[in-house]
């Protein structure tokens, strides 16, 4: 499979690919809309941040694993080239631990961009076995995967009417790539173009 080629999104956990698609109800596993979680840290300037996804139940095991029951996934959409990781939820609170630029951009990625991206309920489609490598082939730059660390990638989704990128980045095929390291209890967040 190539990045083009993937749809919805997709998380990888020790040998194991879980691919998502739209659930017609009410699921714990959803891309954008509000989320319960905030966003706090020493320095934050921004309250640009998006709530790109949320991963909950027992759909991936690494969650019980490591009792954590729900991960939400936040991005600075309107950040150029960001770059972010947060510690994961404590008493419903991420603390910010990088964001890099800082400051959010009024036009990017395009003049009146939404501050909450669309709501869209998602369910497990398939999981597939695959290796470390096979799954990094299906991000356009590649991922060092770290052991006991789940990945998310986050392809351009069309959902509401709304733009992710633009329609230059959605033409590129951006990426927003999440590594979740259990071990530290950080997610970062960067992403991948073609």
């Amino acid at each position: 499979m190539s990045p083009d080629e993937l749809q919805f999104p997709v998380a990888y956990y020790e040998g194991t690919a879980y691919f998502f698609e739209p659930s017609d109800r009410y699921s714990p596993t959803y891309f954008g809309g509000p989320s319960d979680y905030k966003l706090s840290g020493k320095g934050l300037r921004s309250a640009s941040l998006h709530h790109v996804m949320t991963l909950g139940g027992a759909i991936v095991p690494a969650l019980d694993e490591h009792f954590v029951f729900t991960v939400p996934l936040f991005y600075g959409l309107r950040h150029d080239g960001c770059r972010l990781t947060y510690a994961m939820p404590d008493n419903y609170v991420c603390q910010v631990e990088t964001l890099q630029p800082a400051a959010a951009e009024s036009d990017f990625p395009y003049s009146d961009f939404p501050s909450l991206l669309p709501y869209l309920p998602l369910r497990l489609k398939c999981r597939r076995q695959c290796t470390p490598d096979q799954f990094s082939a299906w991000t356009h730059q590649g991922l060092g995967l770290e052991s006991k660390a789940m990945a998310v990638v986050v392809p351009p989704l069309f959902v509401g009417g709304v733009s992710m990128w633009g329609p230059g980045g959605d033409a590129e095929g951006v990426q927003i790539v999440f590594e979740c390291d259990f071990e530290k209890k950080t997610v970062r967040a960067t992403n991948q173009c073609s």
